[in-house]
């Protein structure tokens, strides 16, 4: 059963600052519309309670529970990166993937999308990728036009499933790509776009996954989350080999202790807490030579 909150915002309110400051806040926000005496509202994809208790721009905030008809198009028409001919077109390597709107979170407007795509597709030929929280199928099926073995998303929300569903098959990755509410999967990587709150109940289902993969990319992080993410972390056998930094967003690159497809374990390299582009770079050379025999 979704989970809706829809805002009245105050008169005057530029709708677009708002829905910006909403997504720095970690939350959703999902479509804008207006009623027939001109306010506008805005709805997202949480419940009242996750609210912060005061909103400046916000007149008035209501609860839904059930289903909430939606214009996807005009909503990604609207706010979508690269939008024409009916879908988001976002670049991979040489070719372009097309999203149809949909209810699934991932359409490249958001810079933690972007984050996360810079992280992983360098790290991904020839290996099984675990999307967590895999919305509209966007990394999940980016990894596997660029070359994974196999790339898996899950999603608790099924309405989300059925939208990566359907963009698989609109740009033929059914075969190389599976989407579902739950997998039994051994990934060799994992990437997970979500805010720190949403993580910890993930990785409770994904303990076990987070400690075989070799290769962890962990996005939807605020820049004053960094320290106390990091010790966090420090549960899994993980160890930070790269980060990246877009406004107040942050995300990070591990290496954990699992194998890679061919059965080469990945050395244990252990860097300060926080890598500077140029050690970060040797990081990536020095797992790049231990491995090259591999990929």
């Amino acid at each position: 059963m979704a989970h809706w909150t829809t805002l009245r915002l105050a008169p005057e309110t530029d709708v677009d600052m708002a829905w910006s400051l909403l997504e720095e806040m970690g939350l959703s926000p999902l479509f804008t519309s207006e009623t027939a005496d001109g306010i506008a509202e805005m709805v997202l994809d949480c419940p009242l309670e996750h609210l912060p208790d005061s909103l400046a721009f916000v007149q008035h905030a209501l609860h839904y529970q059930g289903a909430q008809e939606t214009d996807w198009e005009a909503q990604w028409q609207m706010h979508g990166h690269n939008y024409h001919d009916g879908f988001v077109h976002v670049p991979v390597h040489t070719s372009t993937l097309k999203l149809m709107p949909g209810p699934g979170f991932g359409d490249l407007s958001h810079p933690t999308t972007n984050l996360a795509l810079e992280l992983l597709l360098p790290h991904i030929q020839h290996q099984i990728v675990l999307d967590i929280g895999s919305g509209s199928g966007i990394l999940t099926l980016a990894a596997a036009q660029a070359g994974a073995t196999r790339a898996c998303g899950v999603d608790i929300n099924p309405q989300a499933v059925e939208h990566a569903r359907t963009n698989a098959t609109l740009n033929d990755l059914q075969d190389t790509s599976v989407f579902d509410e739950y997998l039994s999967v051994i990934p060799d990587v994992i990437v997970i776009n979500m805010i720190w709150s949403e993580q910890q109940l993930a990785w409770q289902t994904w303990d076990a996954e987070a400690r075989q993969a070799h290769t962890i990319i962990v996005s939807g992080l605020l820049a004053d989350e960094r320290d106390g993410y990091l010790a966090y972390a420090q549960q899994w056998p993980w160890h930070l080999v790269e980060e990246k930094q877009c406004g107040e967003w942050l995300a990070f690159r591990f290496y954990g202790h699992g194998r890679n497809r061919h059965n080469e374990v990945i050395a244990e390299v252990h860097f300060g807490a926080n890598p500077t582009s140029k050690s970060s770079n040797s990081a990536s050379k020095a797992i790049s030579a231990i491995t090259s025999n591999g990929h």
